[in-house]
């Protein structure tokens, strides 16, 4: 980060800066949750470990998929308020246009700052660490998230660095980092609380 632009600039640039880090590590985190963590010392990916339920088509998601996937999820994680969808923007646009059998649509859209989408009651989680529809890909989660249990070491922390290197070169340096795990909380012989649909 620029000593200059610092200097020439009224807004707080090195406090946006920083927000701007733990944004991305925010982003990183949600990533690891849904789809990228291997459990090898890392976060247990929601897509690897919760089970599966079969979509009928490879590139689309259907009426009979979606029942199908909240019928994976018994009570009382499937309850309204408790149990939620999580899908990328890419799906999220593909289920605009999906309708029953009476022509409405199901997904209901969020109305700012009163009411989130939802889809049958169900809200509506939009996070592009998601695959989007296609072939072989785990496009949409449902259950209780809750039951996913994640420990933060310290939580996220970014640090700022005045130190000669960086005073030497007009700069001053931006470091962001965090520690921690998780994965899907669930007794044995109980029911489980979140279930994937896979494209065919």
């Amino acid at each position: 980060m620029s000593e200059t632009l610092l200097a020439a600039s009224n807004a707080d640039v090195k406090g946006a800066i920083v927000a701007l880090f733990v944004e991305h590590i925010g982003a990183a985190l949600s990533a690891k949750i849904i789809a990228t963590g291997t459990d090898n010392k890392d976060f247990a990916a929601i897509l690897s470990e919760a089970p599966v339920v079969q979509a009928e088509g490879a590139d689309e998601i259907t009426y009979d998929d979606i029942i199908n996937l909240m019928s994976a999820v018994k009570a009382p994680f499937d309850a309204i308020g408790r149990a939620k969808f999580v899908v990328s923007s890419a799906t999220r646009k593909a289920l605009w246009k999906l309708r029953d059998n009476q022509g409405m649509p199901i997904y209901v859209r969020d109305v700012a700052g009163v009411a989130p989408a939802t889809i049958f009651g169900h809200e509506v989680v939009v996070d592009d660490a998601m695959p989007a529809i296609g072939t072989g890909k785990k496009s949409m989660i449902f259950g209780d998230l809750k039951t996913y249990k994640c420990r933060l070491v310290k939580g996220v922390r970014v640090r700022t660095y005045d130190e000669q290197k960086y005073a030497d070169i007009g700069c001053i340096g931006v470091q962001g980092f965090v520690t921690g795990d998780g994965r899907p909380v669930r007794a044995e012989g109980v029911v489980e609380p979140i279930a994937v649909l896979q494209n065919a």
